[in-house]
């Protein structure tokens, strides 16, 4: 508000400082002359129009002098009806330092959403790069266990092989073993029929040794 008065005060003109030596020199501080006699004043008419005449010539204010402050009053009045077209003029100032205010904060966000676009195309860009190295690696990986499959088929089929060959090999010792296993029982069964045939074989010699010795005995005349 004091911004304001200041502001009006600006536009009044400055009050004329009337050099009053020039019409009476005896009251300059470097006046060195004689003393002015002055002529008596001579009695007022009567009448108010005549008194304010009287006053007005002995004030040394002329008709331009009136005109002047008559333009200076109409003047101050237009100010004065002016005030409120200054204070709406200062409302919508407010408001459009609030509306500046207002975009310079919109335009701050939008400086940030740019900021923030361009890091993330940066960052879409570094993607795409590293993005294009995992597709790499895939594709290297994918072809090294194609490779690695075709190395265990290989071996699959190897494996099967040894594997057949192998169970040929058991089926046979098996078999072999099977043959072995009747074997030693025909070989025991062979040992008891050997043992009991040595056995007949000895009874059978004990018994034809008796008879030798019972022929060989001297017979009595």
């Amino acid at each position: 508000m004091e911004a304001f008065l200041f502001f009006l005060l600006g536009f009044q003109r400055e009050d004329v400082d009337v050099d009053w030596t020039k019409a009476y020199p005896e009251i300059a501080p470097d006046y060195t002359g004689q003393p002015v006699v002055r002529a008596q004043a001579q009695p007022l008419p009567t009448g108010n129009t005549a008194a304010l005449d009287k006053m007005l010539s002995d004030a040394k204010i002329g008709p331009e002098l009136i005109t002047s402050l008559g333009n200076g009053l109409r003047t101050f009045g237009d100010k004065v009806a002016n005030i409120s077209n200054v204070a709406d003029a200062g409302a919508a100032t407010s408001e459009f330092a609030a509306k500046v205010k207002s975009a310079g904060a919109s335009y701050d966000n939008l400086s940030n959403a740019f900021a923030k676009a361009s890091a993330n195309l940066t960052e879409m860009a570094n993607t795409d790069v590293s993005s294009k190295a995992y597709h790499e690696q895939v594709t290297n990986l994918a072809k090294n266990l194609s490779s690695l499959n075709a190395v265990y088929e290989l071996e699959l089929q190897d494996s099967s092989a040894h594997l057949k060959a192998m169970n040929k090999f058991y089926g046979s010792l098996a078999s072999t073993m099977q043959n072995f296993n009747e074997s030693l029982d025909d070989s025991r069964q062979f040992k008891e029929e050997v043992g009991r045939l040595s056995k007949n074989l000895a009874s059978l010699n004990a018994i034809y040794g008796n008879m030798l010795s019972a022929m060989n005995q001297p017979r009595a005349n």
